[in-house]
């Protein structure tokens, strides 16, 4: 037993820690888990044939905005009253949380290979889950499908490092599916000229789509999903978010020259980051043609990189940043590599310092309400994520050197 505890200390603490959480949720009286409620609820009204979209679960703000397949995959839980649906789900999201972890550090690992011990490894994965707590909190308060999606895509490059490719471009697909901003992911595919990929994604989105015309028809599934795509454009119109990259272009001015809610301000700035990453895949594509390498860990770092930067993009909740935490745990992976320390200069350390505390430290209980509202408003979650896609992309000066 102390053995165990030995090689896993940090999974012992962090399951200890979140069913801790769940109690002291409990005894408060605040383990209301809104976002799952409303994902259950929606599913209930699916099941017996009355109106999904359009109506508040729970909350005011509680609307069902994800894609009708979603329905299917929260069905099995309103097997059981709400009160242990809830807490299940909690167990499940555990377990997520778990696999994503270990996942994301086995990926990144064939960048630093045979470099780290058992110890350096629980210190990385406690610093990656304590730069993401306040994240984490939320998704766990809330019960949403965050850790899922995130889950998703790890595996599915987890399979692609397996040759895979079918599971791959399933798993792919239906992360596309149950978040539709993941679209930014086909085009890299296209680029790589990844064909069976793209057409396994694409073929996993539209068996989504057809499948739960088995349950309402075709004439009520075209309904049901007219009234998805009026509740996805009805939630971006309501919400508002201070972290996207248009937000903070315009806090610095350019605005003056065009209108920052103009769509063509908004056209402007997502032509100029696809073109950048294009031109970022580009220049891998020919360090891999000419050193005969490389491909395993690039590609994984291009996907990870845009799954990171859809919060970005996007006007969304601050959780969904959480799915930085790959590129969190790469970072730190590289701080403690002994060879790709000799190789990085001091300033990188402070820069990932200050992202990481731009990124993960708004602890409103720590800041107080009105630090912490204007953290939110000047849109440092969103400058601390786009400095870390940043420091991402300054590591491939090194990244072949120690490889």
């Amino acid at each position: 037993m102390s053995l165990f505890f030995k090689d896993n200390w940090f999974f012992v603490i962090l399951f200890l820690a979140l069913i801790t959480l769940l109690t002291v949720e409990n005894i408060n009286e605040r383990f209301h888990l809104h976002d799952f409620e409303v994902y259950y609820t929606a599913s209930k009204n699916f099941l017996s044939n009355t109106t999904v979209y359009g109506q508040a679960y729970g909350l005011d703000s509680g609307y069902y905005k994800y894609a009708p397949f979603a329905l299917l995959l929260f069905a099995p839980f309103t097997l059981l009253p709400f009160s242990l649906a809830k807490i299940a789900y909690y167990l499940l999201t555990i377990g997520l949380l778990y696999l994503t972890l270990i996942r994301s550090y086995q990926l990144l690992q064939s960048v630093f290979p045979s470099s780290f011990s058992n110890k350096q490894k629980q210190i990385i994965l406690t610093l990656t889950t304590l730069i993401t707590a306040v994240h984490l909190f939320r998704e766990f308060h809330l019960g949403n499908i965050n850790l899922l999606l995130l889950c998703l895509f790890v595996h599915a490059l987890y399979w692609w490092q397996q040759h895979k490719m079918l599971r791959t471009g399933l798993l792919i697909g239906l992360g596309i599916l149950l978040k539709p901003h993941f679209i930014v992911l086909l085009p890299l595919f296209v680029i790589r000229k990844k064909v069976f990929l793209l057409g396994s994604s694409l073929l996993a989105i539209i068996l989504g789509l057809l499948l739960p015309m088995i349950f309402t028809g075709v004439s009520g599934g075209i309904y049901l999903y007219k009234a998805w795509i009026d509740a996805v454009l009805s939630h971006q119109t309501a919400m508002h978010s201070y972290q996207t990259v248009y937000v903070l272009v315009n806090k610095l001015g350019f605005s003056y020259f065009i209108n920052s809610g103009h769509v063509y301000f908004v056209a402007i700035i997502l032509l100029t980051i696809a073109c950048f990453t294009a031109y970022w895949v580009w220049q891998h594509l020919k360090k891999e043609k000419k050193e005969g390498r490389g491909e395993q860990f690039y590609f994984v770092l291009e996907f990870l990189c845009l799954v990171a930067l859809v919060p970005n993009l996007t006007i969304t909740d601050t959780e969904h940043f959480l799915w930085s935490l790959p590129i969190v745990l790469y970072l730190l992976m590289a701080i403690f590599h002994k060879k790709q320390q000799k190789e990085l200069n001091s300033w990188f350390l402070f820069v990932c310092i200050i992202s990481f505390v731009l990124y993960g430290g708004n602890w409103h209980d720590l800041l107080g309400k009105d630090l912490s509202i204007w953290v939110a408003q000047n849109g440092c979650l969103g400058i601390g994520n786009l400095l870390l896609l940043g420091l991402v992309v300054y590591l491939d000066r090194t990244l072949l050197k120690m490889v």
